[in-house]
């Protein structure tokens, strides 16, 4: 019992500093890439290409919904619509879902955006929390560029999949926490058994 949680932790992590395998797609769906309800992707062939580029070498597929404020105030957040909304538009776990909002304040000349990520079951393993984070501090610097589009933006964020993705690494703070306290923990379980046996030996 003090050995084996050793092996779950390390279990646990390893498989994030590998690099991830593609997902095995099992569901058979007409890809659509692109719900441009408010008329914001100037580019929309470029985008498509590059998110079926992405759909292709990660197993994950790609959506991007434009809306406007008004289409979700009244559920209280962005993130309770989209992850409603990712239920009615898919029927399985593999899909990423990136929903982008906008308002624009007439008195003050201002254009407020927002967006959400919602992420299927199956894509955890490539989708990580640490590459999750990595994407939204990225997306947020290049919607602050205003001199681009937003095509230009989508198209930044999903190309290079293998480098932004599909690489190796994953929470390298937190799998260097874990792999100290298994060598801590580890140090304090060889001193204990070896003073057990030591004894044992002693006593005979």
């Amino acid at each position: 019992p003090f050995i084996f949680p050793m092996f779950i932790m390390g279990g646990a992590f390893i498989p994030e500093l590998l690099p991830p395998k593609p997902i095995e797609s099992n569901v058979s769906y007409e890809t659509s890439y692109i719900t441009d309800t408010i008329d914001v992707i100037d580019n929309e062939r470029a985008v498509t290409e590059t998110l079926r580029d992405f759909h292709q070498k990660t197993g994950i597929c790609p959506h991007v919904l434009t809306l406007s404020h008004d289409d979700w105030v009244r559920y209280d957040s962005l993130e309770n619509y989209s992850l409603e909304k990712y239920y009615d538009m898919f029927y399985d776990e593999e899909h990423f879902l990136l929903v982008y909002s906008e308002y624009y304040y007439e008195d003050d000349d201002y254009l407020d955006w927002s967006w959400e990520c919602i992420i299927g079951d199956d894509t955890i393993k490539i989708l990580s929390d640490s590459k999750m984070d990595k994407f939204n501090d990225d997306f947020y610097e290049e919607l602050s560029r205003s001199s681009t589009p937003l095509s230009d933006d989508l198209i930044a964020m999903f190309s290079d999949a293998e480098t932004r993705f599909m690489k190796g690494g994953g929470d390298i703070e937190g799998a260097l926490a874990t792999i100290t306290f298994m060598l801590i923990w580890g140090g304090v379980v060889g001193v204990g058994i070896i003073s057990t046996i030591s004894g044992f030996i002693t006593s005979r």
